[in-house]
């Protein structure tokens, strides 16, 4: 049962589909073919009055509102839009138009079922008039003219195209008398108005004739217009709403209208509108006018709207004034305090949730795409390094424990005694690590040294110091690995054994330089240092001690003279300068010196007037900064 229920569905919905679709190319397709028309006259129609509006909130928006479409008073302007309406609304309208002419209206939209069901009643009063003899000798008597419209429209709502649609029709009947004498006529309205964010469009077909007016012999159609519109609505901030509007219409053998106006409706209490109307062939150009909205609270949550609008017919130097009420009654099912606007904006804001969740997956799936590819990447890259080690016969070594975003690897190569150049014999294993920094192209490199245990520790420093150099020189120029990959170069001496010093085997191993070959763009860590470089100004109160990586140390302030003294426990001196000038106005010197006693190195900065200082390490530079 509920898969043939399903399938009904999926009928219903490729109808509704067909014709909705049906519509807009028969609109649409009417529209472009009356644009190519030539429009020089203004064509001569009956039921002339249905091209006046009684509604005041459309007449101060300059009468643009098929694309915006949103109260009962949609009926005159899009029957599509009648699909959208959420709650039983009730519409009045009243105005004096020239002389003692009158017009008034009411409209009825109910939501039932499925659909949105509308009845909507135009009264024209014309006045009276003077009945005239041929040769304009006037008989005495007066007789009356008036016109009655009466439209029973439905409307539906269905998503199309990822857009809410909603389209709808209505049956018109239109009964003229003038001077005793009455004509009937049949017409019919089609619309459709669809909704993308902010943004609605509409198109519509008003007073489309199925009979024509007749008076004696004479026949007259009804005012057929095409009309379509784009609708615009936003808020700004909290109190403030927008709606702004654009309509083109065209009456058949008559010259194109363009219609534009908006509103802004200030706390959901008061809206202050205008419009205006470029064609330059209407009884009024301009109007504007105002609404006030009335919370019913003792009727259920019903509301109520008063509008008003003022439009000048500079023709005839006069004016007219509108006045409308319209009436949203309480839905018929449960009340959860939402209007349809409000409605509108969560469904916005589901689609952009939704939207956003759709990428933010493909973004993810992207990523773990990329993920898998860089793993098999990495992999690839890690046995190339690896088959390239094996075949250094034990000169470089790739170790295996190593953090997922590196590659740590060993080479031990010979230096004569005391000397830092690479001997000849070694270029071989020098190209082979030059194989494996370029298996990683653009990659950083950290790269330290490290000797045995012979010699001093101040010595070992230096010494490990000047084999990396080396090392980095001879890939730069003769590999031509690129001296900006390599980064914070640093030499431990004899600090970091991986064997034993006590035997030859022990000792070769330590005797070693070691590569950490960074794969990934992650801010990468700052190394532990070992050595002091140099002392100099930064500005002219601030001094920087730079190092060769992260160290730790201790300061003090002394006096007689005024001095900081800056210590730095089992860190070493790389410059062998003992002071460096300074020439500020407030440091004098730096003193420099390495103590192997107690294995500490020492800066003393001296002042030339007492100060308060702040002291802080950033990276492998320490700042002494005056406050």
């Amino acid at each position: 049962m509920d898969t043939a229920m399903n399938k009904n569905r999926k009928k219903i919905n490729s109808f509704f589909k067909f014709w909705v679709i049906a519509l807009l190319y028969f609109i649409f397709s009417l529209e472009a073919a009356l644009i190519a028309q030539t429009s020089n006259g203004v064509g001569k129609y009956g039921a002339s009055f249905l091209q006046v509006s009684s509604s005041a909130r459309q007449v101060a928006m300059g009468d643009a509102f098929s694309g915006l479409a949103d109260d009962i008073n949609l009926m005159r302007y899009n029957i599509g839009a009648l699909g959208f309406i959420r709650k039983s609304t009730l519409g009045l309208n009243y105005h004096k138009w020239i002389d003692d002419t009158q017009q008034g209206s009411i409209g009825l939209a109910m939501p039932i079922g499925f659909a949105v069901f509308g009845v909507d009643l135009i009264y024209f009063n014309e006045g009276e008039v003077t009945e005239y003899l041929a040769d304009f000798v006037p008989t005495g008597a007066v007789v009356s003219s008036n016109d009655v419209a009466m439209s029973f429209g439905a409307g539906f709502q269905k998503q199309l195209f990822g857009m809410s649609a909603a389209f709808g029709g209505a049956a018109k009947i239109v009964r003229q008398t003038l001077a005793g004498h009455s004509a009937t006529a049949l017409g019919m309205d089609l619309g459709i108005l669809l909704k993308k964010g902010r943004f609605s469009f509409g198109g519509t077909i008003q007073n489309f004739s199925i009979t024509k007016l007749r008076f004696s012999d004479k026949e007259s159609s009804l005012p057929e217009t095409y009309r379509g519109g784009i609708g615009y609505n936003t808020k700004i901030g909290k109190n403030f709403r927008l709606n702004l509007a654009t309509d083109i219409a065209w009456l058949v053998d008559q010259k194109m209208r363009i219609y534009s106006g908006g509103e802004v409706i200030i706390g959901d209490i008061i809206a202050l509108r205008g419009g205006y109307k470029f064609h330059d062939f209407e009884v009024n150009r301009w109007a504007a006018g105002m609404g006030i909205y009335i919370p019913m609270k003792w009727l259920s949550g019903s509301k109520a709207r008063i509008d008003y609008s003022y439009s000048p017919i500079d023709i005839l130097g006069g004016s007219t004034h509108r006045l409308s009420m319209v009436f949203e009654f309480r839905s018929l099912g449960p009340d959860i305090g939402v209007d349809q606007s409000r409605i509108d904006e969560m469904t916005e804001e589901l689609r952009k949730e939704l939207e956003a969740a759709k990428k933010a997956r493909a973004e993810t799936e992207k990523a773990e795409q990329r993920a898998k590819e860089l793993a098999q990447l990495m992999a690839d890259r890690l046995n190339q390094v690896q088959q390239i080690a094996k075949e250094s016969k034990g000169k470089i070594e790739v170790h295996t424990q190593t953090p997922t975003d590196s590659v740590w690897l060993t080479m031990r190569i010979n230096f004569d005694f005391d000397k830092s150049n690479i001997r000849p014999d070694e270029y071989e294993t020098m190209h082979r690590i030059a194989q494996i920094l370029n298996t990683y192209p653009g990659t950083k490199v950290h790269i330290s040294g490290h000797t045995d245990f012979i010699g001093t520790e101040e010595y070992n420093i230096r010494l490990s110091h000047r084999r990396v150099d080396s090392v980095m020189t001879f890939l730069n120029k003769k590999e031509g690995v690129d001296l900006n990959r390599f980064y914070y170069p640093v030499g431990y001496g004899k600090q970091k054994p991986i064997a034993s010093n006590e035997t030859p085997e022990g000792r070769f191993k330590n005797r070693r330089v070691d590569f950490v070959i960074y794969t990934t763009d992650n801010a990468l860590p700052i190394p532990e240092g070992s050595a002091i470089k140099t002392v100099k100004m930064y500005d002219d109160s601030t001094v920087q001690i730079i190092c060769n990586g992260k160290v730790k140390f201790e300061h003090k302030f002394l006096t007689n003279p005024d001095r900081i003294v800056i210590d730095f426990p089992n860190i070493f001196m790389l410059t062998t300068e003992k002071t460096i000038r300074l020439n500020s106005s407030i440091f004098l010197r730096a003193r420099l010196g390495y103590h192997p006693d107690k294995k500490f190195s020492r800066i003393v900065l001296d002042l030339k007037t007492p100060i308060n200082y702040l002291i802080a390490a950033k990276d492998h530079i320490i700042y002494v900064r005056v406050k």
